[in-house]
This record gives C-alpha cells, structure tokens and sequence, in this order.
C-alpha cells in the first residue's frame, strides 16, 4: 500500500514538504502477524514486533488523515453540485414542487457522479481506518506483554504491607 492522495490530501502533503516536513514512509516489511501465543517470543521479538506494529500504526494514521481530507473534498464537491443541480432545476414559479426539484437534481448525471465519488473516498477511508485499528489493537497487545515482562522483573511493594508492623 503506498499513500492515497487526492488533489487536496496531496496539495497538504506538498505544503508540509514545503516546511521541511514528510509523511512517514511506507514500512518495508509487510503489516506483522500476531503469534498465537505472544508470550512464546523473546524479549528481542517481541520489541521488534512493537517497532513494527508502531511504524505501521505512524503510516496509517497518516493515510487514515489524508483518507478524511478527500472525503471531505468529496463531500464539498457533492454540496457544489447539488446547490447547482438545484438552481438549474428551479424555475421559481408557483407549480415548482420541491419533491420533484429533489428528484431532478438526485437525477443529475453530475450529482450521482459526486455521489459515486463521495461514496468511494468513504470506503476507502473505512477500511483504512479498520486497519489502522487492527495495528493500533495489536501494538496496544504487544506493549501490555512488554509491560507485563519488565514489571515482573522488579519487586513491588503491596500497599497493604505498608501498614504491617
């Protein structure tokens, strides 16, 4: 997967390189699998593992930013050709009914076209989202294990034998 950009997504991202800013790159490896049982891995792997997951939780959140900013694009694009479907559409005499201007302009080959397109930059930012939540869930998993690993490892102190004498 490399980034989506549509024109305003890319038109931000050009703008940041202006400013000496990059998104960050698409990972090399491939999206990690989870082991069945995480606690089978080595310190080692298992950091590892978290590096990975945290790169690609970096690469998607940005393609799940430049997701929402095309579709907002989209939606603007709609909003234009509705309200110029609808002016067209209205010739402001007494007979003019307002359900059949909405069907003209629902009708509009121009209208269905930002429709379409509305309706593809929601998917798309969907399914990036779901991925973003699936790494983001993964990575959360392999820090709980981290945690868990180096608590262990040090002594605790119980609030409770605090107030034995």
């Amino acid at each position: 997967m490399t980034y989506q950009l549509g024109p305003d997504a890319s038109a931000a991202a050009s703008r940041l390189a202006r400013q000496g800013l990059s998104l960050p790159p698409r990972p090399e490896i491939e999206i990690p699998n989870l082991p069945r049982d995480i606690t089978e891995l080595s310190d080692e792997q298992l950091m590892d593992l978290f590096v990975e997951l945290t790169t690609w939780n970096d690469y998607i959140s940005t393609q799940v930013a430049a997701a929402q900013v095309d579709e907002r694009a989209a939606q603007r694009l709609l909003d234009v050709a509705e309200a110029n479907a609808t002016a067209a559409n209205w010739s402001g005499g007494k007979d003019d009914r307002v359900a059949i201007t909405k069907a003209k302009v629902a009708t509009d080959s121009s209208v269905a076209a930002s429709r379409d397109a509305l309706a593809e930059r929601h998917a798309y930012r969907k399914l990036v989202e779901a991925l973003g939540f699936n790494v983001e869930r993964d990575a959360a998993l392999v820090s709980r294990e981290l945690t868990r690993r180096t608590s262990g490892s040090t002594p605790t102190v119980r609030r409770s034998s605090r107030w034995s004498t």
